[in-house]
């Protein structure tokens, strides 16, 4: 089995736009957040921290730009993995729908099949019983 190169390992962590660039850069400005918080009243520190952090911000900014507009030519006809693309780079996860347990007369079903075939048998019956309901009330004119 091979192993990852140091750069590789780094990358695991971060978002798929990011360069090996981007996460030096990361560290380093961590390393003067560090140094920041260490001396509090440096002001060649402070400064040097907010210069590092507004080339990561401005760094991050291009390349997700860059990401996405990569993504569009690649997937153009596409536009699922054009949104799913540009979802990881806005951090959307995608939401679990569903029905995890259903009462169905007083007891819990939590078995899949079994809640959508209630549902299922549910759906397919109310017409039914909707107009049977409308046909037994008489009509007003």
């Amino acid at each position: 089995m091979l192993k990852p190169r140091k750069g590789q390992r780094k990358l695991e962590k971060f978002p798929r736009w990011a360069t090996l660039d981007y996460v030096r850069l990361v560290h380093r400005k961590n390393v003067w957040y560090k140094k920041m918080l260490f001396y509090p009243k440096n002001s060649l520190v402070k400064i040097e921290y907010n210069r590092c952090s507004n080339m990561v911000r401005n760094l991050s900014r291009k390349l997700k730009r860059e990401y996405v507009e990569g993504k569009a030519v690649e997937y153009g006809d596409n536009s699922r993995h054009l949104w799913d693309a540009l979802n990881t780079v806005l951090n959307k996860e995608k939401k679990q729908v569903g029905i995890k347990n259903l009462s169905v007369e007083g007891e819990m079903v939590e078995d899949r099949v079994r809640i959508a075939n209630v549902l299922n048998e549910h759906f397919v019956t109310v017409g039914l019983t909707e107009a049977e309901r409308n046909l037994k009330t008489p009509l007003l004119r």
